[in-house]
């Protein structure tokens, strides 16, 4: 045990055993529930978010992400430490480089596989027990970075009745971005392929129904 506490905290392994930290951190969090659905993204989709660093096109938790990637960096990287001392007679300097890059680069891959993989179970949106729910008029807020006339970003909407679904918007042309948390209202629902067309609502004039 105490060889074992010895090798976290040797100097070759700082960098990994804060890896770790970070990894049960974001797993307290998570579990506390204190990293929800304002960390959930679409990497590399119609969300610009983290873009394609992590994930190719797939709708993933980022928090989880991140988890996933700091996890494997930090138990690679050490593992990587250990078999180059047993293995190959090199520097300190030189050793902790050639583990940064291997684990690195090996988390990188699990991170972005495991996002496309999962994140292929996922639904983008939030589309039962819509149907027939009527959603002009009603008011949302962005919860994707941002939504433009050009493609579509994510929405929370409450309808008449307090129901709150998570759905893709787009705004309709003319009016300018809007950003992650602004309010804007839903001017058409389009049910067949689940978008709400939107104007901000600074911009909106007319009264619900």
């Amino acid at each position: 045990m105490v060889e074992f506490f010895q090798l976290l905290v040797a100097a070759e392994n700082l960098l990994f055993l804060t890896s770790l930290l970070v990894f049960f951190s974001l797993l307290t969090l998570q579990l506390l529930g204190f990293a929800g659905d304002v960390l959930v993204g679409e990497i590399g989709g119609v969300d610009p978010g983290i873009d394609n660093l992590l994930s190719d096109g797939t709708q993933f938790p980022i928090v989880t992400l991140f988890m996933l990637f700091f996890g494997s960096f930090g138990i690679l990287g050490i593992l990587s430490n250990v078999l180059l001392v047993e293995y190959f007679e090199l520097e300190t300097i030189a050793r902790v480089v050639i583990s940064i890059v291997l684990s690195g680069g090996v988390s990188l891959v699990f991170a972005r596989r495991t996002a496309r993989t999962v994140g292929s179970w996922l639904p983008t949106v939030e589309t039962h027990g819509i149907d027939g729910t009527n959603l002009n008029g009603c008011y949302a807020k962005v919860i994707s970075e941002t939504m433009t006339v050009e493609g579509t970003g994510r929405i929370s909407v409450t309808d008449r009745k307090a129901g709150n679904y998570t759905l893709r918007g787009k705004l309709l042309e003319g009016y300018e971005a809007v950003a992650n948390g602004e309010v804007v209202v839903v001017v058409k629902h389009d049910q067949n392929s689940d978008i709400c067309f939107c104007v901000p609502a600074s911009a909106w004039s007319l009264p619900q129904d």
